[in-house]
């Protein structure tokens, strides 16, 4: 007489894979959360990898306009730049690649790499001007999904794509690195400052506020009424203001507060010193 043997519990990848193949099924995403949740209460998975499973039910959700540098905070090379003036930009910033536009800001040239640029950092004969170093940009729309971004990131080998529009202008720039960071989480490199809260009080009465906070928030916390026709950010708002991109030291108004930029780099604003500003002297009567 044989032994019966109970058949092998699938594994929790076959599982996944089994339902992952039913994507399009009504309770396809209850009941995926609670094989996830299964799975992390026996210990199969940690908690950081359930975080990472959860993450990629969203990524079709989600769209390039909700993870993207907007176009105030981006580093743009203008196309008729010495190379001295890109070689310190270079310097300053650490990035490995730069949008290059026409001295308008609405001609999209194409995209530097500084790799590039190294043979002439070595006294290697200048080229007249940079386009014969340019590689074609990559052009999506806001809207695009991030399962698709990501596809289109290692289908064509690239790692940066600039996003249009409704009306074909520049509004933003998007990374593969941003887009696996919403799967993984945040990724620091060695460029990357440290995140802090997005508003701590200091103190002696003053702030230090994260640039990215959204105006919405930044107006809640502070009483005020910012409009968020121009810009998302604090940050953002800041450069609509000043008209252009400003540097560590430099002030604006903001109501009552005085904000000064106390971290940024050559691609965007980090962080802002608030605090109140002075209040104004009563005017001295005449004689």
């Amino acid at each position: 007489m044989s032994e019966e043997h109970p058949e092998p519990k699938p594994s929790l990848l076959g599982r996944l894979t089994a339902l992952w193949s039913n994507n399009e099924e009504p309770d396809f995403h209850d009941a995926f959360h609670e094989l996830i949740a299964q799975a992390c209460t026996n210990g199969d998975i940690g908690e950081e990898t359930a975080q990472m499973l959860e993450r990629l039910t969203t990524l079709d959700d989600t769209r390039v306009r909700d993870i993207m540098i907007p176009r105030g905070q981006i580093l743009l090379i203008e196309e008729d730049w010495s190379l001295e003036q890109i070689f310190n930009v270079i310097i300053e910033s650490g990035h490995s690649r730069y949008p290059v536009v026409d001295e308008t800001h609405e001609q999209i040239r194409g995209i530097l790499l500084s790799k590039d640029l190294l043979p002439y950092a070595f006294r290697q004969q200048l080229p007249r001007d940079i386009s014969t170093l340019l590689r074609p940009a990559t052009i999506v729309p806001e809207s695009k999904p991030l399962d698709a971004m990501l596809r289109d990131f290692k289908t064509n080998r690239n790692h940066m794509a600039l996003v249009i529009d409704e009306y074909g202008n520049l509004s933003g720039l998007v990374t593969i690195e941003d887009v696996i960071e919403e799967i993984v989480g945040e990724i620091d490199d060695e460029h990357d400052e440290i995140a802090d809260a997005p508003i701590s009080a200091n103190s002696d009465g003053s702030y230090q506020v994260s640039a990215l906070t959204p105006i919405p928030a930044f107006n809640e916390a502070f009483d005020m009424a910012l409009s968020d026709e121009e810009a998302d950010t604090i940050g953002g708002y800041i450069q609509h203001i000043l008209g252009k991109m400003p540097e560590i030291g430099e002030t604006a108004a903001l109501g009552d507060w005085q904000a000064t930029v106390s971290k940024a780099n050559q691609r965007q604003l980090i962080s802002l010193h608030l605090r109140h500003r002075p209040a104004e002297p009563p005017p001295i009567p005449e004689d």
